[in-house]
């Protein structure tokens, strides 16, 4: 990849465009990049990363800081890079996001980040995300690998060269991706100790179940017990001891389990006499209650034939009540036909009512119509003559309009005139102080060229040496040469004071033009002033025109308001005109529609009240033929009736019941005697207090035996369920530490955490490998810029076995056949060895990314710190590197560079703030 031109607009230092005509330069060789100190050397780098990337190219470099400070408020900030990768050219241009001023309005607005890729075969990719991971795709580098292969910072390679294990691998972690390696050795330490964790657990599971043994306190095996539970025994001892219990407890309950049975079936014994006898007694109290109860039933039966006998006698009435309810009901049918025709009437009555009232309201409401009628056809006749006036308004109008414009165009010829004389004024003043500038500008170098040429024979003086001629005199001998005194100006102090006193005229000179352009200003607002006054004014009268202007526009303002509202009143007129114009016609109809309506009302009104007496009548005489007046007053009759027919069934109904349930049971009562009787004649009589004891007896001794089963039946569950729990737990702890032995011995080794063995971690392994190749690469530039003397290698063997190593780094000197450390070299040894490190950094990352060529290199500062020998070294072996269709750009203000290479950039800073570039080739 090489870059061939480069834009830069308001980025970084630069405050406006600067263009970079990078292929100048050509393809190989060296080229310096030069200039003030913090110009923006290094942002020319920073504009081609961020132009691909869409990022600077340092940690400390953000994009929202790319905007320049210098820049003006309407100038874009943007990159824009044509470069050539594989043959083929691409132009990309980029945007940060950045605030600027709003095209329209005041305020600022955020411009959004923006992309634009131009491919070889015309098409245009646009999107920061999508032209970024293009470019890394036809690069075939990242971001970060190009910073590390592309710009070689002298102060970031300097650290990699100083720095120990620990940083290197920090380093070398981002560049090679070695983290895998780093998550796998985590990766062991989380499994050993997650393993060592299991472990722990299963001791506790174990230790658990061993202290949740049972055993009874008068067993002979308890102190063994006792011993497990403390952690005094071995597994095979607690196995066994587990064997001995259960096998125990479990003839122990067997026979448990048998004198239950036997007690059990004693109780079942004891139980069915204690039933018999309870059943007895309960027989021989029922015969008792029985012969009671029938004794007390016999006069209940003869006083409920009674009852029944009496209530049979009132069954006629109730038949006779019956009869009469039917009759009344039969008339129902006329009753609900008289109190529809009520309801009728009472209905027609509303209506009436109510026709009454809308009677009443329809003849005021067609009163009101008479008389809106009539205002409205007054009103159309006094409208008649609307809009005569409107033609003669309008001219008026447009007379006033006119003079208010041309007052308000003399209102803004005034003003215009008011502001040329305080321009003219602050221009005068200016020139003023501009010419005392340039008059005492003129008397210093007057004083000084004066003072000057005094000195002239001390400043030949100062010249001579014995046996040189005087020019003066030509002698040869100078025995009393003339003497420059203490205050004598330079040649150079003359000049400068010449050069000021020149440009101060100068700036007066421009300040009078500006004054006079003013003056004619003022001149040419005067006359158009007054050109536009003496229409409208009169005489002209500079000092109070503009007064007079204002009091006849408010004027004339006035004017054209009062007519527009007359115009606005006639053409209300109108309107209301053309309104009234349909309106009169339609309320006449209206009016004449009202007066039928009233008409046809009236008649229908006097026709129901007709209807309305005929049904009166018809109801009275009807009313006269019923029994009762209506509905309710019948139906209640018909339910008195029929309620006293009811109660009389229902009392001889309930009656008969009576007597017959009453029969019943005296029959039943008589069937229950005979039944106990003869059971207790069968039964054969029992104690049922001795039954009762004897059985409370056998039942405590069931329960205590019951007691004993349960806890042997416990004891022998609990050891069972610990015996296979101690016995899958030990099962399980073993393979843990099986597991635990690998897993540990492998983590060791991933670590470096072998005892008696280097501590080299599988991470720092491979990067050895990487750190290698690299060293191999750097030292062929290494011997090249030392003259033959320094190799770097990496420390074969650590100090100590205590902290991490095989990343350390020592030179050999081959002057005198030493190794020593890195750090023991010069300054400007350091510069060169970081240096040839970078590059072989810069190589092997290249070559890692699968053989990816950077034919630009930029090499940032560190070039002060050599000497004149070994600086010539590093150039030479930089110039090999320009070689081959290399071009290398070095970041420098180093003087003697700027004379040995001849292409160049040269930033400058300016006075008025931003840079600029220069090209020189």
């Amino acid at each position: 990849m090489r870059a061939t031109k480069l834009t830069i607009s308001a980025f970084g230092p630069y405050a406006g465009r600067q263009v970079i005509e990078l292929d100048r330069l050509g393809s190989s060789g060296l080229y310096l990049i030069t200039g003030d100190t913090g110009a923006g050397k290094t942002t020319i780098f920073d504009a081609i990363t961020f132009a691909l990337y869409g990022e600077a190219s340092g940690p400390n470099r953000d994009v929202s800081m790319l905007r320049s400070k210098y820049a003006d408020p309407a100038t874009p900030t943007e990159v824009e890079l044509t470069f050539v990768s594989g043959g083929q050219a691409y132009r990309v241009r980029r945007n940060p996001e950045y605030t600027r001023p709003k095209t329209r309005g005041t305020g600022e607005t955020r411009q959004a980040a923006g992309a634009e890729l131009w491919l070889p075969d015309g098409r245009v990719e646009t999107g920061t995300k999508a032209v970024t991971q293009r470019i890394a795709g036809i690069l075939g580098v990242d971001r970060a690998q190009f910073s590390q292969i592309a710009m070689i910072a002298q102060g970031d390679f300097l650290k990699l060269l100083l720095a120990d294990t620990k940083d290197r691998q920090q380093h070398f972690r981002q560049i090679f991706h070695t983290g895998i390696f780093a998550s796998f050795q985590e990766a062991l330490r989380q499994e050993a100790s997650q393993v060592s964790l299991e472990r722990d657990g299963k001791k506790g599971i174990i230790q658990q179940h061993i202290s949740g043994i049972l055993c009874a306190e008068d067993d002979p095996l308890s102190p063994e017990v006792r011993r497990a539970q403390q952690g005094e025994l071995l597994m095979e001892d607690v196995s066994s001891l587990l064997e001995r219990l259960t096998a125990q407890d479990a003839a122990r309950a067997d026979r448990l389990r048998g004198d239950a049975a036997q007690l059990e079936q004693h109780m079942e014994a004891l139980t069915a006499q204690i039933t018999q006898a309870e059943e007895r007694q309960r027989t021989r109290e029922a015969l008792q209650a029985a012969r009671s109860a029938l004794t007390q039933k016999q006069p209940e039966q003869e006083r409920l034939q009674g009852e029944l006998a009496s209530a049979k006698e009132q069954l006629p009435e109730a038949e006779q009540a019956a009869r009469e309810a039917d009759r009344i009901e039969g008339e129902l049918p006329a009753i609900d036909a008289l109190a529809r025709r009520r309801q009728e009437i009472r209905q027609l009555e509303s209506r009436q009512s109510t026709a009454q009232q809308g009677l009443t309201e329809r003849e005021t409401g067609l009163q009101r119509l008479q008389e809106e009628a009539a205002a409205l056809k007054q009103e159309w006749q006094e409208l008649q003559n609307a809009g005569e006036q409107k033609a003669l308004l309008q001219r008026q109008e447009d007379q006033a309009a006119a003079r208010v414009k041309d007052l308000t165009a003399l209102q803004a010829s005034l003003r215009t005139l008011r502001r040329r004389e305080t321009e003219l004024a602050q221009a005068q003043e200016s020139y003023l102080r501009a010419e005392a500038a340039a008059a005492l500008r003129r008397q210093e170098a007057e004083a000084l060229r004066r003072a000057f040429n005094s000195e002239q024979a001390g400043i030949m003086a100062a010249q001579l040496r014995e046996g040189m001629p005087c020019p003066v005199c030509g002698s040869t001998a100078h025995p009393r040469k003339a003497c420059l005194s203490e205050n004598a100006p330079t040649e150079e102090a003359v000049k400068a004071a010449e050069k000021a006193a020149q440009e101060a005229q100068n700036s007066a000179g421009a300040a009078s033009a500006a004054a006079a352009e003013k003056r004619a200003a003022v001149t040419l607002a005067e006359e158009n002033a007054r050109t536009a006054a003496e229409p409208l004014l009169g005489a002209w009268d500079a000092a109070g025109a503009e007064k007079q202007c204002a009091v006849l526009l408010e004027a004339a303002g006035a004017e054209q308001r009062r007519i527009r509202q007359q115009i606005q009143a006639e053409d209300n007129r109108l309107r209301r005109r053309e309104v009234l114009q349909h309106t009169v016609p339609e309320k006449e109809q209206q009016l004449a529609d009202t007066s039928e309506q009233l008409k046809q009302l009236r008649e229908q009104f006097a026709a129901d009240s007709a209807r309305l007496r005929e049904m009166r009548e018809q109801a009275g005489a009807e009313a006269a033929r019923l029994t009762f007046p209506d509905r309710a007053a019948a139906q209640a009759r018909i339910l008195a009736l029929r309620q006293r027919a009811d109660a009389v069934r229902q009392r001889a109904d309930r009656a008969e019941k009576a007597s017959a349930a009453c029969e019943r049971e005296i029959i039943a009562l008589r069937a229950q005697i005979t039944q106990s009787e003869q059971l207790l004649a069968r039964s054969v009589p029992v104690d049922l207090a001795a039954a009762r004891a004897e059985r409370q007896a056998v039942g405590q001794q069931r329960q205590a035996l019951q007691e004993r089963l349960t806890q042997a039946e416990h004891r022998l569950a609990t050891n069972r369920t610990a015996q296979a729990n101690i016995r899958a737990a030990a099962e399980a702890m073993t393979a843990l530490d099986r597991k635990w032995q690998w897993v540990n011995a492998l983590y060791a080794t991933a670590s470096g955490k072998l005892r008696g063995k280097e501590r080299i971690m599988l991470e720092t392994y491979v990067q050895m490998t990487y750190f290698d190749r690299i060293l191999r690469r750097a030292n062929v530039h290494l011997m090249e810029m030392s003259g033959g003397q320094y190799d770097l290698v990496r420390r074969a063997t650590s100090e100590s076995l205590q902290g991490q190593s095989g990343l350390d780094l020592d030179v050999i000197d081959h002057y005198n056949g030493s190794t020593r450390s890195v750090r023991t070299l010069s300054g400007g040894e350091s510069f060169i060895a970081s240096l040839s490190l970078a590059l072989g950094l810069s190589e092997e990352i290249q070559a890692s990314a699968g053989g990816i060529r950077m034919d630009s290199l930029y090499v940032d500062e560190g070039f002060g710190s050599l000497d004149e020998e070994t600086l010539h070294q590093a150039m030479r072996a930089l110039r090999s590197l320009g070689s081959g269709n290399r071009l290398i750009g070095i970041i420098s203000h180093v003087g003697e560079l700027r004379r040995e290479i001849d292409r160049q950039i040269v930033v400058r800073k300016s006075a008025s703030g931003g840079s600029s570039v220069q090209l020189i080739v």
